[in-house]
């Protein structure tokens, strides 16, 4: 629980001062996005994994979200690669993607 509160302490503290980060430059703000990918791909398998094993509503929707999530950090780290013109049809997809992700998140958290 301590471990908890000194994270999300330390990353309060990099939210208020992000703004005076300096501009990172597209290798590094790609190796990060990927990291997001990755991360979210492995939670997407583990719980298409257990909606095989077992079957639940809860399952299913977690996995749906965490797809659509992985779908918007995919197309966030393409972006760095796309023409300047074809970035605003990526950039609007990847918005598309991360809204069904969070509507179906709060569907799963809040379904009875």
């Amino acid at each position: 629980m301590r471990l908890n509160i000194a994270a999300f302490a330390l990353l309060l503290i990099l939210l208020l001062l992000s703004p005076a980060l300096p501009k990172m430059d597209v290798v590094t703000q790609t190796l990060l996005n990927l990291t997001r990918f990755i991360i979210c791909l492995l939670i997407f398998f583990v719980y298409f994994t257990a909606n095989m094993s077992k079957p639940t509503r809860f399952s299913i929707f977690m996995s749906i979200s965490f797809f659509f999530f992985t779908a918007d950090y995919l197309m966030t780290v393409e972006q760095n690669f796309t023409p300047v013109l074809n970035q605003y049809l990526v950039v609007a997809l990847a918005d598309v993607a991360g809204v069904m992700a969070l509507v179906l998140l709060v569907g799963a958290m809040s379904w009875e």
